[in-house]
């Protein structure tokens, strides 16, 4: 009987860039230094492309797209093809060069297929959550 050949999953591996939103000047020409050190790509993300799905954005073939939609002007950065220390690593960076990033997300199997727009609803409404429960101490 002829062996056959163990079967394997070939996992793609996610593309490593951090997707910017509504990133003041300083802060995003500060942020590209931090990514280009990390060998990260910085892609940032236009308000006619909030319709996009996240996986689309960061170079997928995800989803279905939907119109562009209404984001709020707040900055945001999501983050696809890090390892937790990779990111730890990054994170601290960003904090060191003084940038100010409000929302931040990593792309996951769940959210890569939603609208960058919803995305960035759900990071809104955790943020003012989170704030909301701060105040409340």
């Amino acid at each position: 009987m002829p062996e056959v050949p163990a079967m394997k999953a070939h996992i793609a591996a996610l593309p490593r860039l951090v997707l910017g939103w509504a990133l003041p000047d300083a802060d995003r020409a500060a942020l590209e230094t931090v990514c280009r050190t990390a060998g990260l790509t910085l892609r940032m993300v236009e308000p006619a492309e909030t319709g996009l799905t996240v996986g689309r954005l960061c170079g997928l073939p995800e989803g279905r797209n939907a119109d562009a939609l209404p984001v709020p002007a707040t900055a945001a950065a999501v983050f696809c093809g890090l390892s937790g220390p990779e990111l730890d690593g990054l994170l601290a960076a960003i904090r060191a060069a003084g940038v100010q990033i409000p929302l931040k997300a990593v792309v996951t199997a769940h959210n890569r297929a939603w609208p960058f727009a919803r995305l960035m609803e759900e990071l809104t409404e955790e943020h003012a959550a989170i704030r909301a429960a701060q105040e409340d101490k």
